[in-house]
C-alpha cells in the first residue's frame, strides 16, 4: 500500500535551512509555520508556496524544487510586481484580512485585486497539479488561497483536500457585504474538511 505524502499550500513555506535535519527545535518566524513545521519534519511531505520573490512579467516557469536536507521537499512560484501588488498586498491584506476579522469600514473592494487573487490562486493549483500523487493528502493554509482547492478540482484531482483557517471568519451579516462572497463560499465547498481555530467560526 503506497504511503500517503502530506502536501502543505501555504501562501510564503519557510526556507530549507529551517526545515533541514538538526532543526527541529529552531525558531521560525510566523504563526502558520511555527504550527506546522513539527509535523511536516515528523512525516515524508511537500510544502508549496510563494518564494517571495517578484518578476517585472508574467512567467510560466515550473515551480522550483529545493530540498531541504530532510524529509520535506520545498516548491516555491515567483510572483509578478503585479500580481503581489493585487492579489497579496490589495484583496488579501486590504480586503479579506479587515473583513474577516469584522472591520467593514476598513475593506478595499476592488474588482481588480479580486481578478488578481482568482488567477494567483489558480496558478497556485496549476504549479501544484503536476506534483500530485495519486495517494497525496493536500492541506491548503490561510485566506489568501481559499479557491486553491476549487481550482484543483477543476483540473481533476479527486485526492483529499483539507483547508485551515489561521485568523477569524466573519458573521454572515459582515460577509456578505463582500461582492465575491458566494465566489469563496462556493470555494470552500470544494475541500473534503474545513478547519477553524474557534468553534464559533464553525
Amino acid at each position: 500500500m503506497a504511503m500517503t505524502r502530506l502536501v502543505v499550500v501555504s501562501n510564503r513555506v519557510p526556507s530549507a535551512a529551517e526545515l533541514a535535519p538538526g532543526q527541529e527545535g529552531a525558531a521560525v518566524v510566523g504563526g502558520l509555520v511555527s504550527a506546522v513545521k513539527p509535523l511536516m519534519l515528523r512525516q515524508q511531505g511537500l510544502w508549496m508556496g510563494w518564494s517571495g520573490r517578484t518578476t517585472t512579467r508574467r512567467r510560466s516557469d515550473p515551480p522550483t524544487i529545493e530540498l531541504s536536507g530532510g524529509p520535506v521537499e520545498l516548491a516555491t512560484i515567483d510572483l509578478t510586481l503585479d500580481e503581489s501588488n493585487l492579489y497579496y498586498l490589495g484583496f488579501s491584506n486590504r480586503t479579506l484580512w479587515p473583513l474577516f476579522h469584522t472591520f467593514p469600514e476598513r475593506v478595499d473592494v476592488r474588482h481588480d485585486t479580486f481578478r488578481a487573487y482568482q488567477r494567483v490562486n489558480e496558478r497556485f493549483a496549476t504549479s501544484l497539479f503536476p506534483l500530485l500523487g495519486k495517494n497525496d493528502l493536500v492541506w491548503v493554509h490561510d485566506y489568501q488561497l481559499i479557491l486553491v482547492g476549487e481550482y484543483l478540482r477543476r483540473l481533476g484531482w479527486k485526492g483529499k483536500i483539507g483547508f485551515f483557517l489561521h485568523i477569524p471568519f466573519p458573521s454572515p451579516d459582515v460577509f456578505e457585504i463582500l461582492p465575491w462572497a458566494r465566489d469563496l463560499l462556493n470555494g470552500l465547498l470544494e475541500y473534503d474538511l474545513l478547519g477553524f481555530h474557534a468553534q464559533r467560526y464553525r
